[in-house]
């Protein structure tokens, strides 16, 4: 055997080695699972809810000497009012099993009577959990337990309204993860983010999906639930697993539906698993070639060389940009879990099964600095008010403000125009609260409403309404604006065509001298996980650009000025409030626009070294001359267009056009002057590397420029 031969294979051996290393590597990095960590926080919220939901128990434990003694309904009940504003449960009522139910509603009177026919006459404290049901007295739909004291012929309805307990699931820590709800045994929803009248099972009747589907079916035989729920979710348009526990106390089931996780990925973990795919697709193509070398390329099959080559590095190239396409666009500033470059380990941290601190702490795979749930926003907060003590004697007063936009349009490569509606949370003059609310919130005579937007160039602003709200569980004012504004926007166009990009609006109050944050008004939203898009319309479209995902952060801006007041409270490490969209470039107008025609001109030389002749020569040069005035023309569009600060991707693609019509110019040149034989002899060498050379250039350019 040849020592070249023995040199091509022992390579190939080599790199298939470093290839399976790679697919190793790649594994390993991404075994940490994202539903582990969900798994994780709901079962804390199991917990959680059922030590809220035994609040019956305690409280019928306490009614039961009074039941007992043959209380009549108004003492009970005027017991009960010392209970208020201590349970968790919206509304109490207590009925005697022979008395019509307040305001008759149906749904109490067909409850009761189900009580008295499955009693049978005997006390059965556990009595029983259902829902949902329309209370309308509260107006809500409510969820509900029930215990029969017979007795005394008393029946103890406790009765939780829908919103509230999802407004709870929003509140815990497994809202970061994706999409909580509680069903029953039926799978009917009592608790949803958009209210849902269908159960689990219709909707997955209606949707077609056979994973919901068969997972209903399985909770309503009582079967276990141990499969794989991975579907595809047509609400939130994400990858999701659904995920079921059990509430004990009330046979009611909490359930979730756990995103993948990649739209909360840290920009560190992004880039060193991209490094990784580009260094497996740019080994796996080198391991194809000598792999051809070896074995095909000789004797009749060597000819096909010429059309192998190239095939292999366009495969390259298309490799390097899905390993940067398949990420979304993350920011690396905000506030929060915060990891540097260069010192993470993306290994797992901890054994498994392991217990993690999910609210402080999650695996640095994973940026939380996103303001997703509550508990990262308290989190964000608490460490301001600390500080704020020290600093300055009292806590930071803070605004609930929300936005929502409409609509959107890039009025110059930089510069954006977005229409929507904001609005802020106040107290109400006149209305009771604790000292800690005092504290820390401004009342609704507050002079200096609204926001100030740092980077808008126009901020037309109008109030629309006030009406009346809630901060947590205290009355408030609402106000709302609607805002017409164009805020200028740092954008990189070094990718362009594939670039990727985070709209940014920050947001100030309007109280510069005083120690006002504004915090985002999570509340106001259904759904806050990135990709499901809180904040914007469902309508919200940006012409050339796909909308990934939307979400409220903090950036920790210390200022350079006290604004001419020594005075000033709020200048270092302050939380300005960010809303930010993620946005990645749609591909197919530039492929129409600029790749199609650049692929022509590259077609056109190719054809051109086929003209041997020396008649033809100087007519080749005419050619090469017209395309590349066109070539120009079209390059010189591109970059007033778009105005970069930076060479662009699609430039060298120019750059590369320019040096091939030069070479075939001058090779035409060579020919007119030496003759059509030395003509044949030096274009079938040019064109037996042409496409190689070209797709080889592409390619590592490719690779050196999304690195």
């Amino acid at each position: 055997m040849r020592k070249s031969n023995v040199f091509g294979w022992l390579s190939s051996a080599l790199l298939l080695c470093f290839i399976v290393f790679l697919f190793a590597r790649i594994g390993q990095l991404r075994s940490v699972s994202f539903i582990s960590f969900a798994k994780e926080s709901l079962l804390a919220v199991e917990d959680e809810f059922n030590l809220l939901f035994s609040e019956t128990d305690s409280l019928y434990t306490e009614l039961l000497p009074l039941l007992e003694a043959g209380a009549n309904t108004e003492e009970l009940n005027q017991f009960l009012e010392t209970k208020k504003g201590t349970l968790f449960a919206d509304e109490l009522y207590i009925v005697g099993s022979d008395e019509t139910p307040e305001a008759k509603q149906e749904w109490l009177v067909e409850l009761i009577e189900k009580s008295r026919i499955e009693s049978h006459g005997e006390n059965h404290s556990e009595g029983f959990w259902g829902g949902p049901a329309f209370d309308s007295l509260l107006g809500k739909r409510v969820a509900y337990r029930l215990i029969t004291h017979n007795n005394s012929r008393k029946n103890i309805v406790f009765v939780y309204s829908s919103q509230k307990l999802f407004n709870k699931l929003l509140q815990t820590d497994v809202s970061r993860f994706g999409l909580p709800y509680i069903i029953n045994d039926s799978t009917s929803f009592i608790a949803h983010p958009l209210g849902e009248t269908r159960s689990l099972l219709q909707v997955g009747i209606d949707t077609k999906n056979d994973v919901l589907v068969r997972l209903s079916e399985q909770v309503i035989q009582d079967k276990p639930l141990d499969g794989n729920y991975r579907h595809f979710n047509n609400m939130t348009k994400q990858i999701t697993t659904e995920i079921l526990i059990p509430l004990d106390k009330t046979g009611w089931f909490l359930g979730f539906g756990a995103y993948d996780g990649k739209a909360l990925e840290s920009a560190e973990y992004q880039t060193t698993l991209r490094r990784y795919r580009i260094v497996l697709v740019f080994s796996i193509g080198i391991f194809l070639i000598l792999l051809w070398n070896n074995i095909f390329n000789r004797g009749r099959t060597k000819h096909f060389s010429v059309f192998v080559y190239p095939v292999i590095l366009i495969s390259m190239l298309a490799g390097v940009i899905s390993a940067y396409n398949y990420y979304p666009m993350q920011s690396e500033h905000h506030a929060g879990a915060a990891h540097p470059a260069g010192a993470i380990d993306f290994m797992p941290t901890h054994p498994a099964g392991a217990a993690h601190d999910n609210a402080g702490y999650l695996h640095p795979k994973w940026d939380m600095s996103r303001l997703i749930s509550q508990n990262n926003l308290k989190a964000v907060i608490d460490g301001y008010q600390a500080e704020s003590k020290i600093l300055y004697g009292e806590p930071a007063k803070i605004i609930p403000t929300g936005l929502y936009f409409y609509s959107a349009d890039f009025k110059n490569p930089y510069t954006i125009r977005v229409t929507g509606t904001l609005w802020q949370k106040f107290l109400v003059l006149g209305e009771e609260y604790p000292q800690e609310i005092l504290d820390i919130y401004n009342f609704e005579d507050f002079d200096k409403k609204g926001v100030y937007m740092p980077r808008a160039y126009v901020n037309k602003m109008e109030q629309s309404d006030v009406t009346e709200t809630t901060i947590g569980d205290y009355p408030a004012r609402l106000f709302r604006w609607n805002f017409d504004i164009e805020s200028m926007q740092k954008l990189s166009y070094s990718l362009y065509p594939f670039g990727k990009a985070t709209i940014d609006f920050t947001f100030w109050t309007n109280d510069f001298d005083n120690n006002v944050v504004l915090v985002p008004d999570l509340e106001g939203y259904m759904q806050l996980y990135p990709t499901t898009k809180p904040g914007i319309d469902r309508r919200f479209h940006l012409k050339t650009w796909d909308i990934y995902s939307t979400y409220y952060a903090y950036v920790m801006e210390s200022y350079l000025s006290n604004f001419g007041n020594i005075d000033i409270q709020g200048i270092n490490q302050f939380p300005e409030l960010v809303f930010n969209i993620s946005i990645m470039r749609k591909f197919g107008d530039i492929l129409i626009g600029k790749i199609i025609p650049l692929t022509v001109v590259l077609l056109l030389l190719f054809t051109i070294l086929f003209v041997r002749d020396r008649s033809n020569g100087f007519n080749n040069i005419i050619g090469c001359s017209g395309l590349f005035f066109v070539l120009i023309i079209d390059h010189i569009n591109l970059r007033e267009s778009v105005a970069p600060d930076e060479i662009m991707f699609l430039e060298y693609a120019y750059f590369l056009s320019y040096v091939l019509l030069l070479f075939v110019a001058a090779t035409s040149f060579d020919i007119f002057r030496k003759g059509e034989e030395y003509g044949i002899k030096v274009d079938s060498m040019i064109r037996k590397y042409y496409w190689t050379f070209v797709m080889g250039i592409m390619t590592l350019v490719t690779i050196l420029r999304f690195w």
